[in-house]
């Protein structure tokens, strides 16, 4: 999630920042057509998000109505401005609870209560991983409690216009070659229905490049954080083959 986008303080320099990446791109690819590159290696995490836009429909107004309550503007932020910044983004990385996220509608605060009340009492039930450092967990806490948490949540409830956005992407393949690394234990890998798409033909359907499915051990979401020589050597790995 970024931090900034939705934060009004921080318009300016997302906007500046925006600008800046822009014309580097822009730059980038100059230089990459000047030097005549004919092949260029691309590594980008969280894309199962963009194919779940590209190849999905559009929710239905009962799972519209579920998911706005829950997700209206400032109720969320709410909830999560009462509680420690850093011990959210420790139970958020930690995570590795894979049953579907389900919150009766109004409970939020509740659950958050409860986890905070076992975080407090019962500290081995969620304890820090060892590759997330007091360093990474303060920076990610000082940057989320300047800037909120709109950003990240924003993008959930632009999901709509973004699949009415991504229409001339509609079922659209991916050619080049692709390799696909998973943690055992995202969250998203055990939604129903998932692990049937991704290992029963469907994902190659979609991406008639996939060379290779990795599923990586003892890994949740943040894969490249939790296990970084394991991903750095499987692109390694795959970058040689060209």
């Amino acid at each position: 999630m970024d931090a900034r986008v939705g934060s009004g303080e921080e318009e300016d320099e997302i906007m500046a920042t925006k600008s800046y990446i822009d014309t580097n791109i822009w730059l980038a690819r100059g230089v990459v057509f000047a030097l005549i590159i004919t092949a260029v290696i691309q590594v980008g995490i969280s894309w199962g998000e963009l194919m779940k836009i590209v190849h999905s429909k559009p929710m239905d107004k009962e799972e519209k109505n579920n998911f706005e309550h829950d997700a209206a503007p400032g109720e969320v932020e709410g909830v999560f401005g009462r509680f420690d910044t850093a011990e959210l983004v420790k139970a958020y990385l930690s995570n590795r609870d894979t049953r579907p996220a389900s919150i009766p509608k109004g409970c939020l605060k509740y659950v958050v209560q409860f986890f905070f009340f076992l975080n407090k009492y019962f500290p081995q039930l969620n304890p820090k991983p060892e590759w997330l450092t007091p360093d990474d967990l303060n920076y990610y806490a000082n940057k989320f409690n300047k800037t909120g948490f709109s950003g990240g949540l924003n993008f959930y409830r632009c999901i709509d216009l973004n699949w009415e956005l991504s229409a001339p992407w509609r079922e659209a393949q991916i050619q080049v070659p692709v390799k696909f690394l998973v943690g055992n234990q995202d969250l998203a890998y055990h939604m129903p229905g998932i692990q049937d798409y991704i290992h029963n033909g469907g994902f190659k359907k979609d991406i008639p490049g996939l060379q290779e499915v990795v599923v990586i051990p003892g890994a949740a979401h943040s894969i490249h954080q939790e296990q970084a020589d394991v991903c750095s050597a499987h692109i390694h790995d795959f970058i040689s083959k060209f």
